[in-house]
């Protein structure tokens, strides 16, 4: 016969392990493209299902969203109105919910983003449009 010496933490981890699936846990991957005179930016989770609702939002100096862009449809896109900006970065982040982000960092020079030099950004990144 088993004996449990701690029955409550067995009910726990038992609960834990029955009703969690670690297949939802799943990161956020996000791009920016130009099509049809449009700038749109598309997120993914890992497991190529959209992201939909997620928040957009430019990021000021201290890593804190200062100016919401629009949420992503059920496609996970969104067309992106971003402030005029002759030469710098503007940093965004996709806000999935918790757990959920990602942060891009979008480089512009004489007023165009520089498609191929958008990147991924570790959150809490220094460097932030000035707003």
């Amino acid at each position: 016969m088993l004996i449990l010496r701690r029955p409550f933490q067995f009910l726990l981890t038992s609960v834990f392990l029955f009703t969690t699936n670690p297949y939802k846990a799943h990161s956020i991957q996000s791009e920016v493209t130009f099509e049809n005179g449009k700038v749109r930016l598309s997120s993914r989770f890992s497991n190529g299902e959209p992201v939909e609702g997620a928040v957009i939002s430019i990021l000021n100096q201290e890593s804190l969203p200062v100016i919401e862009l629009g949420q992503t449809n059920h496609l996970g896109n969104l067309i992106l109105n971003l402030p005029y900006l002759d030469s710098g970065k503007i940093n965004v982040q996709i806000d999935g919910g918790p757990g959920h982000r990602d942060y891009l960092m979008i480089p512009i020079r004489s007023g165009k983003i520089l498609f191929q030099k958008i990147s991924s950004l570790p959150y809490k990144k220094t460097i932030f449009y000035n707003l």
